[in-house]
């Protein structure tokens, strides 16, 4: 990506179950800064709104992690219901499956049950 712009990120993503997880929030954000804002075609691969073209060596180098802490954390990821991953023969498309409402006051409705509410007095 560029680097131009910016996002805007709910608090209500310290809500959520893998928060605590340093390795997958600091994946996720990398994820969140790196998705792709306008659709195009890489490699025959159609990259669109939301999806992250990256190689697992590059991401891990990204996130200071290896390429297998990289495959566990996009598992779990995945599992929450955050990503969903393409993969190919020479890199990878992850898509954000949450992109719409993560910039949005409406965060992470989609994937409410993955995530711990605070209860007021709590």
């Amino acid at each position: 990506m560029s680097g131009k712009g910016f996002i805007k990120l709910h608090r209500s993503f310290m809500d959520c179950s893998w928060y605590n997880d340093v390795k997958m929030r600091v994946m996720f954000l990398h994820l969140l800064l790196s998705a792709s804002w306008t659709e195009y075609e890489y490699g025959g691969f159609k990259i669109g709104h939301g999806d992250c073209r990256i190689t697992m060596r590059e991401l891990g180098a990204a996130c200071g992690q290896s390429v297998k802490e990289c495959r566990g954390a996009l598992e779990r990821l995945t599992k929450a219901g955050m990503v969903a991953v393409r993969r190919t023969p020479k890199f990878s498309i992850i898509t954000i499956l949450t992109m719409t409402s993560i910039f949005s006051q409406a965060v992470f409705r989609a994937v409410k049950r993955d995530c711990r509410w605070r209860q007021k007095g709590t």
